[in-house]
């Protein structure tokens, strides 16, 4: 909330917009990767990492824009760590 208040509103708006897409970029991609049948995770960190990592940023950019984590948390959770939506949310 303190960098929120740092920065110019239009600025996170534009960033808000740039991760909403992002988002959608991602879902997209982890859609492409279940069609493969072939979904490993590409990254070699253990899974308590990942998550507290996913977690740290998560919480930074909801608290950042002001809205839920869910939005960028679910997303994330089912690319890098390779869990299915239902799991995810």
């Amino acid at each position: 909330v303190y960098v929120a208040n740092l920065l110019p509103s239009y600025i996170l708006l534009i960033t808000f917009g740039i991760l909403l897409i992002i988002n959608i970029l991602l879902a997209n991609l982890r859609q492409h990767l279940a069609k493969k049948k072939n979904i490993k995770n590409t990254f070699n960190l253990s899974p308590t990492i990942a998550r507290l990592i996913t977690g740290i940023i998560v919480g930074f950019l909801a608290g950042l824009f002001g809205i839920g984590g869910g939005v960028i948390m679910v997303p994330l959770q089912m690319l890098l760590l390779n869990e299915t939506i239902k799991t995810a949310i």
